[in-house]
């Protein structure tokens, strides 16, 4: 994937969480802390059961060409990929501040991490044809788990 198009879903994701996170933080001003608590722990859960059930509740296709990934196509799957960032800022908006930090630490640590998992998943999509996505949905629900036994 070229480092142009990386940057770019990045920035896109990273802007669209950080705006999550502004929102959340602009409803927790004027909202009761317990309820802006459960509203967070509930967009991470019904977010965390939606990708898993998304996962084994599939259609089995069986697509095993690599293509080289296009500009349009890498602001799309952004969007696309942006729809748990936007829950989960709005939720960890919600419940704490740092805005700005979490869309940086989001922007730098996802490039780290999208080049790192292209590659990764490539040598991965070679030795086996498993499909390991319901583990970001796993994530969510433990991430709501953490939060809801902090309280």
């Amino acid at each position: 994937m070229p480092f142009f198009i990386v940057a770019g879903m990045n920035l896109m994701m990273s802007s669209l969480l950080g705006a999550a996170v502004l929102t959340g933080n602009f409803f927790s001003s004027f909202l009761p802390d317990s309820l802006t608590c459960w509203v967070g722990i509930l967009l991470l859960s019904f977010l965390g059961i939606y990708r898993m059930m998304s996962f084994f509740f599939r259609k089995e296709t069986n697509s095993c060409a690599v293509k080289v990934l296009t500009m349009k196509e890498g602001f799309i799957l952004a969007f696309v990929l942006s729809a748990d960032s936007l829950a989960a800022g709005l939720g960890t908006g919600l419940m704490q501040s740092g805005e700005w930090m979490l869309a940086a630490g989001a922007f730098l640590g996802g490039m780290g991490m999208m080049k790192a998992g292209w590659e990764l998943g490539s040598r991965f999509r070679k030795k086996t044809n498993r499909d390991l996505s319901w583990i970001s949905g796993m994530c969510l629900l433990l991430l709501a788990f953490g939060i809801f036994c902090r309280r």
